[in-house]
């Protein structure tokens, strides 16, 4: 499993590695914030691993774009909604990990393929 952050332009090289490797890849992948869409719209809709999205209600970095994100993948997604009443609103729900943890454990559990 691959979980990818993205928090500030400093990291585009990693993010384009990232990007890159979840084009190629069919493992399942859970991305907890992702680049602005407009910068990789087409690197997006290649990726062809099984992919999760979390989206906070009150997403201050990249507003809108989990959303964008889930529109552009071809592959089997699922956008994880955090609300202000689970007190997990905010950019990678730093404020409940563990609700985030086990959503996002529990979409990794139900979509990975048995290795051996």
């Amino acid at each position: 499993m691959r979980t990818a952050s993205f928090e500030s332009k400093a990291n585009a090289p990693s993010q384009d590695r990232f990007l890159a490797q979840a084009t190629t890849s069919r493992r399942p992948t859970a991305i907890t914030a992702m680049p602005p869409t407009s910068r990789h719209p087409i690197g997006s809709a290649k990726i062809q691993a099984p992919t999760a999205i979390c989206s906070p209600e009150l997403e201050q970095f990249f507003p809108g774009q989990p959303e964008k994100l889930l529109k552009l993948l071809k592959t089997r997604k699922k956008l994880l909604k955090f609300t202000i009443e689970e007190g997990a609103e905010l950019h990678c729900e730093p404020m409940a990990p563990q609700l985030r943890n086990e959503r996002v454990f529990d979409w990794l559990e139900t979509n990975m393929e048995p290795v051996g």
